[in-house]
């Protein structure tokens, strides 16, 4: 069956806005006249853009990076460094770990990062050490303030939302925590960027790394970094990220992309996303055999929702909604092996649906019809 709907926005599947292509085309091959303008011009304008859509004062604290995940290991290496120590959460997506492994591995250091888990007490998971969470699944704060002390990091990153779940970090608690120890603060805003505020100010973060092709609906292979204000670390990035040619077509989709979202208007775009995912939480809470994965009473939070059904596989789930309904959706860890874990679904994740302020309400609709007869056939 054709797809339909398509319900994995938090993945970057969902269609671009009109307007996004056609502010790429003429820079995806140069005519025999060159470039509609100078390319320079553009960088500059797309910086520009940027920088004000993350509240940062000068457009020279955004690098452009491929992706989020590029983003956070150009960040998570300059600020910690060989043998240095770091602190996360269990929400973590595995761009971190994997930043954080491969240091720890290049080092040989097999206690020298933390991470934040679930559960009580310490414990060593995969060469770190881990303090983990309280019961309900909420991040136990407590306990990463006590971990600083303890190890006094020189880094700790976190994400803004979940990439399973959609559940939020408290960014001003853990970057008290930061600021008390005297570490780097660094937020991963993949999932957030283009649907909740991100305001580098106010978040008094050290860097913000960004997606331009989830909540931001540019094109894939463009995303970013925008560092504090009183930074030094900015020229030093830039070298690291910006050589070369930079990605002329994707600065001209990711500048579209903004463009729109400040059109539409950001609270428009962040209550009609939510909407549509409190009316899916709401259906699927009647679903027999439903169990949903997260914190869903506090609807501060991404518009992303993780489930399971009674008797079936996430997988079994997600390829039935494709292949018989026609809509798309994620499944699995979702990037987040050590929140899977946490949760206790770390063998097969959950079922993800994400939406955004474009998500057609007949989606969420046609979504809960799927999934009461997928319930039904199980019982």
């Amino acid at each position: 069956m054709n797809e339909i709907f398509c319900l994995d926005c938090a993945g970057g599947f969902e269609p671009r806005p009109t307007g996004i292509r056609e502010a790429m085309a003429p820079w995806l091959v140069p005519s025999v006249r060159g470039y509609p303008s100078n390319p320079g011009e553009l960088v500059a304008e797309t910086r520009a853009a940027v920088a004000e859509f993350f509240g940062a004062v000068r457009p020279g604290q955004v690098i452009f990076t491929k992706n989020a995940s590029e983003a956070l290991n150009a960040v998570i290496r300059h600020f910690m460094g060989y043998g240095g120590r770091a602190l996360t959460t269990v929400a973590e997506h595995e761009s971190v770990i994997d930043s954080l492994t491969a240091l720890n591995r290049e080092t040989e250091v097999l206690s020298g990062n933390y991470f934040f888990r679930a559960k009580s007490g310490w414990k060593v998971v995969t060469g770190f050490s881990a303090a983990e969470l309280r019961e309900g699944g909420t991040l136990d704060y407590e306990s990463l303030r006590e971990a600083a002390i303890k190890k006094r990091p020189d880094l700790i990153v976190c994400t803004h939302a979940s990439a399973l779940t959609g559940d939020l970090t408290d960014l001003a608690a853990v970057g008290e925590i930061a600021k008390s120890v005297g570490a780097r603060f660094v937020v991963d805003c993949a999932q957030t960027a283009g649907v909740l505020p991100v305001d580098i100010g106010q978040i008094g973060a050290d860097a913000v790394c960004f997606s331009g092709y989830k909540g931001i609906p540019g094109p894939r292979g463009i995303g970013g970094i925008v560092v504090a204000e009183d930074s030094d670390a900015g020229e030093a990035l830039r070298r690291t990220c910006e050589y070369g040619s930079l990605n002329l077509p994707g600065a001209a989709g990711l500048l579209a992309a903004v463009r729109f979202l400040n059109l539409a208007g950001r609270d428009s775009v962040r209550r009609q996303a939510l909407e549509r995912a409190r009316q899916f939480v709401d259906g699927v809470r009647e679903l027999p055999g439903a169990t949903l994965y997260g914190n869903y009473d506090d609807y501060g939070r991404a518009p992303i929702v993780a489930f399971g059904l009674k008797g079936r596989t996430p997988v079994s789930v997600s390829a039935l909604l494709r292949e018989k309904y026609g809509i798309r959706t994620a499944h699995g860890s979702c990037g987040c092996p050590l929140h899977a874990d946490a949760l206790g679904i770390g063998k097969h994740g959950a079922v993800r649906v994400s939406f955004s302020h474009r998500t057609p309400e007949e989606a969420v609709g046609a979504a809960l019809k799927a999934l009461e007869e997928i319930a039904d056939e199980e019982h």
